[in-house]
């Protein structure tokens, strides 16, 4: 009876996924308001420092993952749009095929302005590509793009 219960309730909720990115270059520092930063509580980590090299084109410097020359230069990895594609199509079917009620998934790369951001961007694409019939929430946000300089400048 419980179990009936809460299907019912879950059925009920909206269901959420939220994807973060982030710099692990900024974990153990502050924000502007004094908060120490660190590797953002999620489901599912995916650091991107190993998967993609950092980029030292000039023509991409004081440019983020929001750019599109950015954008196109880590997507040109084919290795890294699978990564996002096989990210994405297990994470829409945790949240749409059960009873979880949400899902966060955080990307890191060095400073978090660039690779994590274009990662974390082309993975909210498929999901919302996927979730057609609005079955859940979704949110894209990116913690590390506004602050300061990083190595992958």
């Amino acid at each position: 009876m419980a179990l009936n219960y809460l299907g019912r309730c879950m059925s009920n909720m909206t269901k959420t996924m939220k994807i973060t990115s982030f710099g692990y270059e900024r974990a153990g520092g502050k924000d502007g308001g004094g908060i120490v930063l660190a590797v953002p509580e999620a489901d599912i980590v995916l650091d991107v420092r190993r998967i993609l090299p950092s980029s030292d084109d000039p023509a991409l410097r004081g440019l983020t993952g929001l750019d599109e020359a950015v954008y196109e230069q880590v997507l040109a990895s084919s290795v890294a749009r699978s990564v996002a594609v096989q990210i994405a199509v297990g994470a829409h079917m945790l949240l749409d095929d059960t009873d979880v009620p949400r899902l966060t998934i955080a990307v890191g790369c060095s400073g978090g302005r660039r690779r994590a951001v274009v990662i974390a961007r082309h993975i909210g694409t498929r999901l919302a590509e996927l979730n057609a019939g609005a079955a859940y929430e979704l949110a894209v946000e990116h913690r590390d793009l506004a602050t300061g300089s990083s190595k992958e400048e």
